[in-house]
């Protein structure tokens, strides 16, 4: 039987990771946790992703080193993603969205940018400090804790999925991870 939406989820359909963190299979499963095949192509992609973070990083470092100033790094990283994200809206050419719709958001909808430009400074001053691997890590683990928090909490419209043992117990790795790869 193919894994559904978890009826609970508050999110509503076409999401399929419900708030208890699990696929949910009406009447049972003979493979309960197993993802959707569809998940690992996500899981794939996300994987991917934080590659790119790595190779940005490193990249920006080393361009923090090239130039001596870690502001005029991520300014001119900052400048290569708006000339990215221009070219894709002129090639794309998506709709645009309802004025209403975008006066209607959240404050908090709008930190994006300014959180990025804080990403972008901080890996330029800190990944010749820090060396790529222990950045990262420390990154990574930055990231899960306050993605347990937002999800714990349900913050910025997220489903709310509590902080669990497991879920301690994940980040706690992650932490000790980052002290291993740093120091070891």
């Amino acid at each position: 039987m193919d894994s559904v939406p978890d009826p609970v989820n508050p999110r509503g359909a076409g999401d399929d990771d419900g708030p208890r963190g699990r696929w949910y299979t009406p009447g049972g499963s003979s493979h309960p946790g197993v993802a959707p095949p569809m998940d690992l192509v996500w899981l794939a992609l996300a994987i991917g992703a934080g590659g790119c973070i790595a190779l940005q990083a490193a990249a920006n470092g080393s361009l923090r080193s090239a130039i001596g100033s870690p502001w005029h790094a991520a300014f001119f990283s900052i400048c290569g993603t708006m000339i990215t994200a221009l070219a894709f809206m002129l090639v794309a050419r998506p709709p645009a969205p309802a004025l209403a719709a975008v006066r209607g958001t959240p404050w908090w909808n709008w930190i994006g940018g300014p959180l990025g430009a804080m990403i972008v400074l901080t890996g330029a001053a800190l990944i010749s400090k820090l060396g790529s691997a222990a950045f990262i890590s420390a990154f990574v683990g930055g990231q899960l804790i306050l993605s347990l928090i937002l999800d714990h909490f349900g913050w910025m419209d997220l489903p709310q999925q509590p902080i669990t043992a497991g879920r301690l117990a994940g980040a706690a790795m992650v932490f000790g991870g980052v002290l291993l790869v740093r120091y070891f």
